[in-house]
């Protein structure tokens, strides 16, 4: 396993490897102002090099009564022995009112000379240490797995719709336990919290499951609203 990492989650070798994360299959609560509203669900899977993240999120309960709004989110990466990049990234919401269906999609796709904002034409910057709001905390759990030093998740780049935001670490792989549903005593982890200009984030990794990102704490500024995803059970790795 590699020690020492380029930006952009890649090896500093072509000879040197990492650990890769395994296709998994996760179930999250999904939670607004301490009220559960809802369940999410994570699935990444690898054919080869190419990878997609996904991920659905839907009310429940009797929350559907008055809110039945349903996002899809699909990340593309390539993942290799040595690196980890983004690729694309689409947002697909899904609205009801009555008996009326809107949707609005959001696509972001990496080409030779930029990112694109495709529905809207718009340009930014090639930076292979960008990644969407989903992929952010996969990223990290990336990283965290091989052990990189902080500089390099210091480099990590935010990319929306609206623009590049460098990331900044306000806490970084502090020891802690969290208490899940799904375990009977509580799990070793490490926190991270991270800023941006639009958002705050606070993400929990366990020790015990590859560092995978157990809850997600979303604070986003524009809006003053946070959203927190907690793992509703186990994750499913496939070894």
């Amino acid at each position: 396993m590699a020690s020492t990492l380029f930006i952009g989650v890649q090896l500093a070798s072509p000879n040197t490897y990492a650990l890769t994360l395994n296709d998994f299959t996760a179930h999250f609560t999904v939670q607004v102002a301490s009220f559960n509203i809802g369940q999410g669900t994570h699935t990444f899977k690898c054919v080869e090099q190419n990878c997609t993240l996904k991920s659905y999120a839907k009310p429940s309960g009797f929350i559907r009564n008055f809110f039945k709004d349903e996002l899809y989110e699909t990340t593309e990466l390539t993942q290799t022995d040595s690196q980890l990049l983004w690729q694309s990234y689409q947002r697909k919401d899904v609205r009801y009112k009555g008996s009326k269906v809107s949707e609005r999609v959001k696509t972001l796709e990496k080409t030779d000379q930029a990112i694109i904002y495709t529905e809207k034409q718009q340009s930014f910057p090639l930076n292979h240490s960008a990644f969407d709001q989903m992929s952010i905390a996969y990223v990290i759990q990336w990283l965290r797995l091989n052990n990189a030093p902080r500089d390099k998740f210091n480099k990590l780049i935010l990319q929306t719709e609206k623009g590049q935001f460098p990331i900044n670490f306000t806490e970084f792989g502090q020891a802690t336990t969290l208490g899940l549903a799904f375990a009977n005593s509580t799990l070793k982890a490490e926190k991270f919290v991270l800023q941006t200009d639009k958002i705050n984030v606070e993400l929990w990794c366990l020790a015990e499951y590859d560092w995978f990102p157990a809850k997600i704490k979303i604070y986003n500024k524009d809006k003053d609203r946070t959203i927190t995803l907690e793992l509703a059970k186990a994750p499913r790795l496939e070894y």
